[in-house]
């Protein structure tokens, strides 16, 4: 049995690298994550209660 797929091109892996780079780019820019430590929720609190990444802390339970 012979198989006459074309075969794939050279560059299919960095496409798909680009395109999933420009994926989680655009993911992060729209969910903005909190950058400086000042402007987490729990800035000069005591303990890490509810530290949260994004400016939105429900954000957590869809990404941890």
């Amino acid at each position: 049995m012979t198989d006459d797929h074309p075969r794939p091109s050279p560059l299919g892996g960095l496409w798909a690298f680009l395109g999933g780079g420009m994926v989680m780019a655009v993911t992060v820019l729209l969910l903005r994550p909190v950058i400086r430590q000042q402007d987490r929720p729990n800035w000069g609190g005591n303990g890490n209660g509810n530290a949260s990444g994004f400016s939105d802390p429900n954000l957590d339970l869809f990404l941890p």
